[in-house]
């Protein structure tokens, strides 16, 4: 399956991870086993935290629908980091084991 044209979608910004209106981006994200194979992670994650704290700027908008609950699953682990000291802001070094425990909360709460 490909990606729908994006820049012809309604609400698009080069910055989203997911693009309303793609049938490929909506699959993607309604997914947890391929949520983030194929999204630019440190974007993702200083998206994360702009919306979270409130600071989107212009350019960053809009959030679309499918990419929302995405960012505000990926705010909940960098809150959740926080608390173990990893400062709001910082970018884990070893983000591949903290997504790999995501997709599986992730995959437990679908099931």
């Amino acid at each position: 399956m490909g990606h729908d044209y994006h820049q012809g979608q309604p609400n698009y910004n080069r910055k989203q991870l997911f693009h309303d209106g793609c049938t490929e981006c909506k699959l993607r994200a309604e997914n947890p086993s391929f949520l983030f194979d194929h999204v630019d992670m440190r974007e993702a994650w200083a998206r994360a935290i702009k919306l979270g704290k409130g600071e989107l700027e212009d350019h960053d908008l809009p959030i679309s629908d499918i990419e929302q609950p995405v960012l505000r699953m990926l705010w909940s682990m960098i809150i959740g980091l926080e608390r173990h000291g990893l400062p709001i802001g910082s970018y884990p070094p070893d983000v591949a084991v903290v997504l790999g425990r995501a997709r599986q909360i992730l995959e437990d709460i679908k099931n």
